[in-house]
C-alpha cells in the first residue's frame, strides 16, 4: 500500500521506476482496468502506450479507446463536478476518480448539458456592414468600441476579417469612392478577366489607376467609381449573377449607390 501511495504522489508526465514496476506487476494479468486502479494519475491511453514500450502484453483483450459505459452513478458524479466551472486539473481528477479518459468526461458533460456548445459567429447584419464601411479607416480596437456603443458585439479579430473580405481597409481601398477591378471581382463573384471584359465591351465605367505596370504584368490597374457602378448594374442586370455576389455589399451598393 505504501508503494502505491508513493507512486500517486510522485507521478508526473514522466514515468518513474516505481510506476513502471507497478505496471509490470499488474498489466499482464490485470490489464488496463487494474493498472488504472493502481495508477490513478495515469490515463488508459498512457498506460497502454507505456506498456507497449516496455514490451508488455496483457492476457485481457482491451483497448484504451473502448466504448465507456454510462451509468447514473457516473452521470451524478459528473454533475457534482460541474456545479461550478471546473479547472483543467479538476476534470482530470474527476476522470481518474471515475476511471474514464478526460475526453470522455468532457464529452459526457456536454451531452448532459453541463457545458455550453460553441456557436458560430452570428451573421453580419446590414446595419453592421454599413457601420463598418463608415469607420473602416480606423483601427480595429476603435471600430470594436464603436460597435459596442451601438449595441453590436464583435471582436477586433472578427471585424478585421470582415473588413478584409469586403476590401474596406485603408490599405486595400484608400479612396472610398473607388474600388479596384480585382476587388470588384471578389465582391461580384467573378474573375478578373470578366471585369476587364465588362470594362472593354460592356461599358463598365473605369479609369486607369496610374500604375507603372507593363503589358507583361497585365497592364495598368483599373479603378471603378462606385456611384457609377451602381448605375451600370441597374442597366446591365443580366450580367450579374445574384448567387455569387457578396449579398450585404450588393444590397448596400444598390440601396445607397456605394459600398
Amino acid at each position: 500500500m505504501s508503494e502505491i501511495t508513493s507512486v500517486d504522489q510522485t507521478s508526473t508526465r514522466f514515468w518513474t521506476t516505481a510506476e513502471e514496476r507497478v505496471l509490470s506487476q499488474h498489466y499482464v494479468d490485470g490489464g488496463i482496468e487494474e493498472c488504472l486502479a493502481k495508477l490513478p494519475n495515469r490515463s488508459a491511453s498512457s498506460i497502454y502506450a507505456r506498456a507497449g514500450r516496455l514490451g508488455l502484453r496483457t492476457k485481457i483483450k482491451c483497448s484504451p479507446y473502448k466504448s465507456w459505459e454510462k451509468s447514473e452513478h457516473v452521470d451524478e458524479s459528473i454533475r457534482r463536478g460541474y456545479q461550478t466551472t471546473p479547472e483543467r486539473g479538476d476534470v482530470e481528477s474527476l476522470a481518474n476518480q471515475l476511471m474514464r479518459p478526460r475526453w470522455w468526461i468532457s464529452k459526457r458533460a456536454r451531452e448532459l448539458g453541463l457545458t455550453s456548445p460553441r456557436f458560430k459567429e452570428p451573421r453580419w447584419t446590414d446595419a453592421e456592414v454599413e457601420l463598418l464601411a463608415k469607420h473602416a479607416h480606423k483601427t480595429l480596437d476603435t471600430i470594436a468600441r464603436i460597435f459596442k456603443k451601438q449595441g453590436y458585439v464583435r471582436s477586433p479579430v472578427a471585424i478585421g476579417v470582415r473588413r478584409k473580405r469586403l476590401h474596406l481597409g485603408p490599405r486595400e481601398n484608400p479612396d472610398p469612392d473607388f474600388i479596384s477591378a480585382r476587388q470588384l471581382g471578389v465582391l461580384m463573384g467573378v474573375d478578373a478577366k470578366t471585369i476587364t471584359r465588362w470594362i472593354r465591351m460592356e461599358g463598365l465605367p473605369a479609369i486607369p489607376g496610374g500604375t507603372k505596370r507593363t503589358p507583361q504584368q497585365g497592364g495598368d490597374m483599373w479603378r471603378i467609381n462606385l456611384k457609377k457602378l451602381h448605375l451600370w448594374i441597374g442597366e446591365h442586370a443580366v450580367q450579374v449573377d445574384l448567387r455569387k455576389v457578396d449579398r450585404f455589399w450588393f444590397i448596400d451598393l444598390m440601396m445607397d449607390g456605394r459600398a
